[in-house]
Order: C-alpha cells, then structure tokens, then sequence
C-alpha cells in the first residue's frame, strides 16, 4: 500500500491539512494509534473495544460504505467534515490503485466480478454456494495466474494505465466517492502510479537488500 508520507502529500494537493490527512490514515491502517486524539475516554473506551473485538482493524473501511462512514463520524467529530471525507475517499482510493497495479490482485479482482455478474440471476444462498466453490477450485487459481501472465505480458504501461482508469471510475461510483476526488485521481492517474509503483520497487530493493545483509551476517557466525 502507498505510504503514509505519500497519501498525506496527495492529499494537500486538494487542500486536506496535514494533520487530518494523519489522522485519517491512523484511522484506516493503525486505529489503535488514533485514540491519542479522541478527546473522551467514553470514546476511547468504545474505539478499544471495537478493536479488540476485531472490528476494527487495519484497512477496516475498504471496500465497505457503512465502515467508511464510520471513519468519517470519527474524524469529523475533531476536524473539518469536508476535508475528512476527502482524506478518507483519497485514502481508500489511493490503496485501490495500488492492489491494482499488482498483476495477480488485479486478475483476482476481474474474474471476481466477472463470476459475481454471471451468477446474478440465481437465488442468494445458491449464488453464494456457487461464488464459494468456484473460488476455491483449482480451474478457478489457474485462470488467475493465467490472466496475471497475460496483464504482465500483454499490457504495456499506457494500456495498464487506461484499464486502471476504468476500474477506478467503476469503484468510485461503488463507494459513492467524491467527485472532486476521482477529477483528481482521473487527471494525474498516470503520475500516481508511477509514484506507488516507484513505491512498491523501493520496498522490494530493501527488501531483498536487507535479506542478504541477513543471510552474510548468518554465513559470518
């Protein structure tokens, strides 16, 4: 996912302060270290024992509307309400796009839907019967790294920018994001990209960086 340093530098760019940008991003990915804001220890109370019920927990708004709102309750209670739900649009976008600029998620993510939209018409606990296996199968594993293959090989950065572009329009509409938001994410796609994947390259050099410092300070014992 993109750093906090990163999703607090995108989000100055529409005019979201500092601190709330922060505070989102505790909110989203680390809740346990947002209570130090929370003014009452009722609402530290209950935000604990959300958590510890797991409830709430790293990335706990993505993908759901109710969860999202819950984030945005939060924040505006000590912040601007219209710059916390950039942040928290921003925020959970931002993460979008990096899952998709991963090959294999973004396969995971279009057969998934593919298979949602094909089993539409059946009655809900058939379908849900139906999706369950189908994930679960080996057909279904296989034509995931088949197609993470063909995104790899056949897609050149343009066209792998493009397709991106669409999938964000489709989940902005889903999560009801601001329009100021997806302007912004549509107009500069291409540079937010490169940044998280700049990102991501950087955090595997170190990675495997550190992973021979490792294995050299084994050999030297």
């Amino acid at each position: 996912m993109p750093s906090w340093k990163l999703h607090v530098k995108l989000a100055r760019c529409l005019g979201v302060s500092e601190d709330v940008a922060r505070f989102v991003n505790k909110l989203i990915d680390e809740p346990s270290k947002a209570t130090d804001r929370l003014s009452s220890e009722d609402d530290k109370r209950v935000f604990y024992e959300l958590i510890e019920a797991g409830f709430i927990g790293h990335d706990w708004s993505r993908g759901s509307k109710g969860r999202r709102n819950m984030v945005l309750t939060i924040c505006s209670k000590y912040y601007n309400k219209e710059e916390c739900r950039l942040a928290v649009d921003l925020h959970d976008m931002l993460d979008y796009i990096a899952t998709l600029r991963n090959p294999r998620k973004l396969a995971e993510i279009i057969l998934k839907s593919e298979l949602f939209h094909s089993s539409g018409n059946m009655p809900i606990d058939e379908r849900l019967v139906k999706i369950r296996d189908v994930l679960k199968s080996d057909e279904y594993k296989h034509k995931v790294e088949e197609l993470a293959k063909e995104i790899e090989v056949k897609l050149d950065e343009n066209k792998y920018s493009e397709l991106i572009a669409e999938m964000v329009k489709v989940k902005a509409k889903e999560l009801e994001i601001e329009e100021r938001v997806l302007n912004y994410l549509l107009t500069n796609i291409n540079e937010i990209q490169r940044k998280i994947a700049d990102e991501i390259r950087n955090r595997i050099e170190l990675a495997e960086h550190n992973k021979h410092i490792s294995l050299d300070k084994w050999f030297k014992r």
